[in-house]
């Protein structure tokens, strides 16, 4: 059962970081475009003042503008709690005071047989780096909602809200502003210390959506159907797969306090919430440490 339990976790990741093809943001539906022939890199540029032109579909694509983008109207449209152990001890001569120990402490962190569940709420102060020239760094704070699925296997769902800074000497970084990310990760972890332990230790794997914000350093003009458009802001969505080990510097009945650090590949989006294609922003690595503080019910 628990290693069934980590294999329907690692599916419904899947099935979540599938949403990413639907053109949707993670708070919200985008609007249709008919592509032409804009580019993000083309936007980026207008952005920061290197053309005077407004941009119009179907020219052939230059490195001072981003094209037009064509518009097409969307259409229309188990009782989780704590369980208390009922099995009391005595001081009869069968138990030594070690044995006795040891027996409170596993009622108080394992789970029964019968598949207890533990809840977990908590929060994620994370931050790292990114591959390439493009990115100065990411800091984030996130809402953890998790349990102990069985005695050592443990699963997440954890909120949050980051920081993306942009390097200032890349297109990116003169061209954008206000970088934030808004994400979703769902994570396994199996801890290879027994749960009655003060410390433990645990590999960890995971998948993460979301979407990238920001705003334009100067508005750029588009065409869509013939009529000039201000474009202001935009976003993009993107999925990341990770894994990495961690470590549970404090684990006590109602509070585990730990660390883990994790590297993997970040995947953008093929095009924007804006219609332009995305050819500014490709996949990249990073290396993530997270710093975990939660309460067990």
């Amino acid at each position: 059962m628990k290693q069934l339990s980590l294999v329907l976790a690692l599916l419904l990741s899947l099935l979540v970081s599938s949403l990413l093809c639907s053109g949707c943001a993670l708070v919200g539906g985008g609007t249709e475009h008919d592509f032409g022939s804009a580019s993000l890199s083309g936007a980026a540029q207008a952005a920061r003042g290197d053309s005077t032109q407004k941009l119009r579909r179907g020219e052939p694509a230059k490195p001072a503008h981003a094209g037009d983008v064509g518009w097409t109207p969307p259409p229309s449209g188990s009782g989780i709690g704590s369980v208390t152990s009922s099995d009391t001890y005595t001081d009869s001569d069968s138990f030594d005071d070690a044995d006795r120990r040891s027996s409170t402490q596993a009622a108080h962190h394992a789970s029964s047989p019968g598949g207890e569940f533990h809840p977990l709420l908590g929060l994620v102060f994370s931050g790292g780096s990114l591959g390439g020239r493009s990115y100065d760094g990411f800091g984030g704070l996130g809402l953890d909602l998790g349990g102990f699925i069985a005695s050592r296997w443990r699963a997440d769902l954890v909120g949050s809200v980051t920081s993306l800074n942009f390097a200032g000497q890349s297109v990116a970084g003169q061209s954008f502003n206000n970088e934030m990310e808004l994400a979703v990760d769902l994570n396994t972890r199996f801890y290879v210390t027994p749960p009655h332990t003060l410390m433990g230790f645990y590999p960890i794997i995971g998948t993460r959506i979301g979407t990238l914000f920001w705003d334009l350093a100067r508005p750029i003009t588009v065409t869509e159907n013939g009529d000039p458009k201000i474009v202001k802001s935009d976003w993009v969505n993107f999925v990341s797969f990770y894994g990495g080990a961690g470590v549970s510097l404090m684990q006590i009945r109602h509070m585990h306090v730990g660390l883990n650090v994790t590297g993997g590949v970040k995947i953008y989006g093929w095009q924007t919430n804006q219609g332009f294609s995305n050819d500014l922003l490709p996949a990249t690595g990073f290396v993530q440490t997270a710093v975990e503080t939660t309460y067990r019910f």
